[in-house]
């Protein structure tokens, strides 16, 4: 038994020398010739010697010699031995046949009895004579000894069918990518069989997997999932995956792949002809009826084989129903009524596909409708409404106010209207240009959410719309059809009852003409403050704090006064007085409910310390009066800057006063450098210089001369005593006028 599995162990490349008889005979022949050895070297031993040597002299000389060089011997670890290097050699490669072909080089030193470093040596010499020995992870290993697993890898193979290359490595110590690579050279050869991802596999059992898959596939009848069916019948999936696409792709089954899916060519056949039949009958098909049919991708699938009609947001819908829908739609169009089309489109369409609808008959070019479409509009998603009709509805909608008016009927509020309806709301619409800083119109906007979204004016119109509106409407097809008409002209409908309130209003001329009067007015103090409250943005903030107040309680209040006086007398309210803050808080009181809030609200922001606060208050106020203020644009700030200089300039050419002339030239000093105008009070004349000094260094000195002139003046004090007073004074103000005017002007 020892003796076959030596034989066994045998590099392959003796098997075919010896047999195992012949082996027998060999080794008894060197085994005589091994007797024979001994006894000649017994005998030799025996014979008396001349000259004997020490062990002493026998190390010297080994010594001395290898001094010299002449020979190159290696030391045993314990000093007794000595060897050469072709004899270490010679003793690893018979370690390694001794231990079947494989050993680790960390065992030899034991063995040997040698320093590992002469080991380590040793061994790459030999690795790089022989090819035939390499080393894997720290051990020596021989081909034949690779060979010899891979034919005890071929006989598991066998028996097994398959073997995973990281169970092999397992078993003969090996890593994955050794075991890999030992099984690429020897597939073929010695390895019978083929190797798919990191497994092996024998022809045989590749037969049985595909026999298995087909005989799987062949019988279903419907889509099935493909990952049940693996851990179902224990498939493998790196094959499952081939295989199968082998099979449909070469016609062995009869059916497709879609994702994971399997699906059997006789129930797409059977589901082609019934969404087919499908689609003859009703003209659509939509999107989750395929779904419902395994069908993964279907607008895909549509676009593959379908034709004849559009995709909208969930269904597809045939062309010809699409036309006759577009025929309904045109004719709507031709008799100025309205078409509702729930009624003649099908039912399953959704809120997304009826508005896609709609969206393709106005805008394709080879539509019915799409000349007129401009001519028509949707409603509440579902009615197809024609201009003209609209405009019928209008026409409707405005001899009712005119009835109403001359009835005496129309319901108006007793506030005056707003300045010019068409040009505010054009205002409005671009946002006033310049007139707000983002921060400024966030801010606003925050404060008109609080009043709410809807107007009563709105909500007024609305009212009245369906009340005159729903008798001239035939047979509307639901109770919002005039709503969604009343919502649509609005605007338009505002604007003819605005005109007719405002006709009702200014029926008297001298009403009108006071009323111009006071919206200009009001128009100026509110453009004013605009104006001086941009400018006070460019001072530093204590400073603009102090114009900010200086402005509230000049040209706010004195706005607010002017509405509080307005409102009071159209309210007849006698005993009107604004003197003190008191009385304008019990007039504010007076002016009832709804307007009272707004008012106390302005009142208050003119106590503060923002004039943007009381801008925003502001707005509400003259929205409870139907006063629309419109923001400062611009065009108008370069208007009303040039209109102020020119005024200025003319003021100050006339102007002898000291104080005044040094106020107006730091004004205007101030315009021409800043391009804003200012309303500073007298207090902050001395920061502006300053500021002005520091812009413009040439005229700083000027300024504070004419500064100290003025203020010797005002406390009866000579600055040059050499020279009088009123001289001094008048070669001042020349010289501050100087810095505006010129010299030649001046």
């Amino acid at each position: 038994s020892d003796h076959y599995q030596f034989f066994r162990r045998l590099p392959p490349r003796w098997k075919h020398r010896w047999t195992f008889g012949q082996l027998e005979e060999n080794c008894r022949r060197n085994m005589d010739s091994l007797e024979e050895l001994q006894a000649q070297f017994r005998a030799i031993q025996q014979e008396a010697v001349t000259h004997r040597l020490s062990d002493r002299n026998c190390v010297d000389l080994v010594l001395r010699l290898s001094q010299l060089g002449l020979i190159s011997v290696i030391y045993t670890q314990n000093g007794k031995e000595y060897l050469t290097h072709q004899q270490l050699e010679r003793e690893i490669r018979d370690e390694v046949l001794a231990n079947r072909g494989r050993l680790n080089i960390t065992e030899l030193q034991p063995l040997l009895n040698v320093d590992f470093s002469h080991i380590e040596k040793a061994v790459a010499q030999i690795i790089k004579q022989d090819k035939q020995i390499k080393i894997i992870n720290g051990d020596l290993v021989a081909n034949y000894y690779l060979d010899g697993v891979a034919e005890e890898i071929n006989e598991m193979l066998q028996d097994a069918g398959e073997l995973a290359i990281l169970d092999l490595g397992v078993r003969f110590n090996l890593n994955a990518e050794t075991m890999k690579s030992l099984i690429d050279q020897r597939l073929g050869r010695i390895i019978k069989g083929m190797l798919e991802s990191d497994t092996l596999y024998t022809q045989a059992f590749l037969v049985r997997q595909a026999a298995q898959i087909r005989g799987i596939f062949v019988g279903l009848t419907r889509p099935t999932p493909i990952p049940p069916l693996l851990t179902k019948y224990k498939l493998q999936e790196n094959l499952f995956n081939t295989a199968l696409n082998d099979m449909v792709s070469q016609g062995t089954l009869n059916g497709s792949i879609q994702g994971r899916t399997y699906i059997p060519a006789i129930f797409e056949s059977t589901r082609t002809n019934y969404i087919m039949k499908f689609w003859q009958q009703n003209k659509y098909i939509q999107l989750k009826t395929l779904e419902r049919l395994a069908i993964t991708k279907p607008k895909d699938w549509i676009d593959k084989s379908m034709k004849g009609g559009i995709m909208l947001t969930d269904t597809y819908m045939s062309l010809d129903l699409i036309r006759s829908i577009e025929g309904m739609c045109q004719e709507a169009v031709k008799d100025a009524s309205w078409l509702d089309l729930i009624p003649v489109i099908p039912d399953v369409l959704t809120s997304s596909d009826i508005a896609s609808l709609i969206q393709h008959m106005q805008t394709n070019p080879e539509s019915a409708v799409n000349s007129a479409a401009k001519s028509a509009v949707v409603l509440g998603e579902n009615y197809w409404v024609s201009q003209a009709f609209l405009d019928k509805c209008l026409a409707c909608y405005e001899q009712g106010i005119k009835n109403k008016v001359e009835k005496g009927q129309l319901e108006i509020k007793t506030e005056i209207p707003e300045i010019s309806s068409k040009s505010t709301e054009d205002s409005r619409k671009k946002g006033g240009k310049g007139g707000k800083t983002k921060k400024q119109e966030s801010k606003r906007e925050e404060m008109r959410s609080s009043r709410g979204a809807a107007s009563d004016e709105s909500a007024q119109v609305i009212k009245e719309a369906k009340e005159l509106l729903t008798p001239f409407v035939e047979d509307p097809p639901s109770d919002d059809f005039v709503d969604f008409i009343a919502v649509e002209l609005r605007t338009k409908m505002s604007a003819i009852r605005t005109e007719a309130a405002r006709s009702i209003f200014v029926q008297n001329t001298d009403v009108k003409k006071e009323a111009k009067n006071f919206l200009e007015e009001i128009t100026t103090l509110h453009q004013n403050i605009q104006l001086f409250n941009r400018g006070n943005q460019t001072l530093p903030e204590e400073d603009a704090l102090i114009m900010e107040k200086h402005l509230l309680k000049t040209l706010c209040l004195e706005l607010m006064d002017r509405l509080l006086m307005q409102q009071a007398a159209d309210m007849n309210i006698k005993n009107v007085k604004v003197a003190t803050p008191n009385d304008r808080k019990e007039l504010a009181a007076k002016l009832g409910p709804s307007i009272a809030p707004e008012a106390s609200k302005c009142l208050e922001s003119c106590n503060g310390k923002s004039v943007e606060e009381f801008l925003v208050a502001l707005e509400g106020f003259a929205d409870k009066l139907e006063i629309r203020l419109r923001p400062l644009d611009k065009k108008s700030e370069r208007t009303i800057l040039q209109r102020h200089r020119d005024t200025l300039m003319q003021q100050l050419v006339q102007e002898s006063n000291p104080a005044a002339v040094l106020h107006l030239v730091v004004i205007l000093l101030y315009l021409k450098k800043h391009g804003v105008m200012i309303h500073p009070p007298g207090r902050s004349l001395g920061s502006i210089i300053t500021k002005l000094g520091a812009d413009v260094p040439g005229i700083s000195q000027q300024l504070k001369n004419g500064q100290a002139q003025v203020v010797a003046y005002l406390t009866g004090l000579q600055v040059n005593p050499d020279q009088p007073v009123s001289d001094q004074l008048k070669q001042s103000s020349e010289e501050l006028k100087s810095l505006v005017l010129g010299k030649d002007e001046n």
